[in-house]
């Protein structure tokens, strides 16, 4: 029986749709040929899947989508073909320094400009430092911008170019929804706020009364990222824009909201913006939050996020470290029942980053471990997911008041350097008098990505099932590296040790992977 071909036997309909996932791209940037190459893709997907075969270059020629999307870094031929091939199909186009520097861009202007009114996408960037976009090409912009050039079927425009761009009326794109720009106001978008879907913008123009008054009119967001204010901003002018809002307002009511960013805002600021948005309780809404110089985490917390915190079921602490952070931020995430995820980052002083990284570690583990004791001294009484994420896990004495505290929590997971503290914690006293049980419902605990003492371990599991409940389910991880560093007589008393383990809980998992380094222990992402 003769082998059949497969490719006989895909549909043209068939053969359309491979070729559009293959071709398609919403980072119009990445088609820039040099971008392409560093991220290992092939910048001309298009006559890469017209070279296959006979077949697949007959669909390709025939099928104008794939050939609609045009980067004027590309050559000369090739736009010229896209051009012509792409016939009156609407059109995505992206401009940047490298097609300004072919000199591609300024010879099919004219073109492009005539045919502004198929153009759907468009993205214009410009990053050559201190140096400002040549005048032809901002010239270009603003005429669109303007309402010189018509684009009735724009809906995806990207821009930037960082303060160059000044619109002299209010922009009217009737099929707008996406906008990555930082440098055109939302205010120039007005006419197009009820069409809007996904929004990337700055918004230091914006008071907060005008962001309230763009998230009630645009109902269809689903995505937004809002850079409201610069490092250099500590909040101070927050007493008079929220004096403004004299009385109650309606909510902003965001049924498609996916995630709402808000970053670098003061406490009050913010406690007045989430009170008045209303979304689903699969979204989440992330802020970031100044905080003045000796202020803690827990008093620069949102009064109104304060209260659903109370009610939550579900919270994690992270320190986020990265060594290309000056100090990194502190997160707060947390769930209550009908509410969205709220993911709450507190900003370091501007000072921090004058302090060595030694120093601001310090200071951040101590800051981390006053937000603790504050945790545990409120009273949650629907929590049962806990999350920690530290390099330097806190004492013992300070997890057993957290552990006393959320005496309901039945998932824990706690990721670090070293959770032997943790292990040690979630055992009971020497003393019964004590009365000191630590999450007494605990049913699933997750140390994956940690090192731990692996005989502490199985005394703890021993030590609970006297008096707590049967844990279900263990997750850890085994770091093939440290193991083959140990004698042979270790590696097998620990091989023993995690098979009793095992035995121990209903589900066992125990993945091969890396863990935390002691190399730059006490210094976790804080490299100068």
């Amino acid at each position: 029986m003769e082998p059949c071909d497969v490719n006989e036997r895909l549909s043209e309909d068939v053969l359309r749709m491979i070729m559009w996932q293959y071709v398609f791209t919403e980072n119009l940037q990445s088609l820039d040929p040099y971008t392409a190459i560093y991220n290992n893709r092939l910048p001309l997907e298009a006559i890469v899947v017209s070279s296959v075969c006979k077949k697949w270059r007959q669909v390709a020629f025939d099928y104008p989508a794939i050939w609609s999307q045009i980067h004027f870094a590309w050559p000369r031929d090739t736009i010229s073909m896209y051009m012509a091939l792409r016939r009156q199909m609407p059109l995505s186009i992206a401009i940047n320094e490298s097609a300004w520097q072919s000199n591609y861009f300024q010879e099919f202007q004219e073109t492009l400009v005539a045919s502004m009114s198929t153009v759907e996408r468009m993205s214009v960037t410009w990053g050559g430092g201190l140096l400002p976009p040549p005048t032809a090409l901002t010239s270009f912009v603003s005429r669109l911008l303007n309402q010189k050039v018509a684009a009735p079927k724009l809906w995806y425009l990207h821009l930037l170019f960082r303060g160059t761009l000044q619109p002299d009326i209010s922009i009217e794109f009737p099929e707008i929804s996406v906008i990555r720009t930082l440098d055109v106001s939302l205010k120039s978008f007005r006419f197009n706020w009820h069409t809007l879907k996904r929004v990337v913008a700055e918004t230091s123009d914006l008071k907060l009364s005008e962001i309230i008054e763009f998230l009630g009119a645009a109902r269809r967001l689903e995505n937004i990222v809002l850079y409201h204010k610069g490092w250099n901003y500590s909040g101070d002018d927050d007493d008079s824009e929220v004096a403004e809002i004299k009385s109650p307002r309606s909510p902003a009511t965001l049924p498609n909201l996916r995630v709402f960013a808000l970053e670098w805002c003061g406490r009050k600021f913010a406690d007045q913006l989430v009170q008045t948005i209303r979304s689903p309780t699969s979204s989440t809404i992330a802020l970031s939050i100044v905080r003045q110089e000796n202020v803690s985490m827990w008093k620069s917390l949102p009064d109104f996020l304060l209260k659903i915190l109370r009610s939550a079921h579900t919270l994690a602490l992270e320190i986020i470290g990265h060594k290309l952070t000056v100090a990194p931020p502190f997160a707060l995430i947390f769930q209550a029942a009908n509410s969205p995820r709220y993911r709450i980052y507190f900003d370091e002083v501007p000072n921090m980053r004058m302090r060595s990284p030694s120093a601001r570690a310090e200071l951040c583990y101590s800051q981390f471990d006053d937000l603790l004791r504050d945790l545990s001294s409120m009273s949650f009484d629907n929590l049962v997911n806990v999350a920690i994420h530290s390099r330097r896990v806190p004492n013992v004495v300070l997890l057993q008041q957290f552990s006393q505290a959320f005496r309901d929590v039945e998932n824990l997971c706690v990721q670090g350097y070293s959770v032997d503290h943790v292990i040690e914690a979630l055992q009971s006293s020497n003393n019964p008098a004590s009365g000191h049980y630590p999450f007494p419902k605990l049913r699933s605990l997750d140390l994956r990505g940690s090192r731990f003492d692996h005989d502490q371990l199985n005394a703890m599991l021993m030590n609970r099932k006297g008096w707590a409940t049967d844990l279900e389910e263990l997750n850890l991880t085994l770091d093939p590296k440290q193991e083959a560093r140990v004698d042979s007589k270790l590696a097998q008393s620990r091989k023993i040790t995690l098979r009793k383990v095992s035995r121990s809980v209903s589900t066992y998992q125990a993945e091969e992977g890396d863990v935390t380094d002691s190399s730059d222990d006490g210094n976790w992402g804080w490299e100068e």
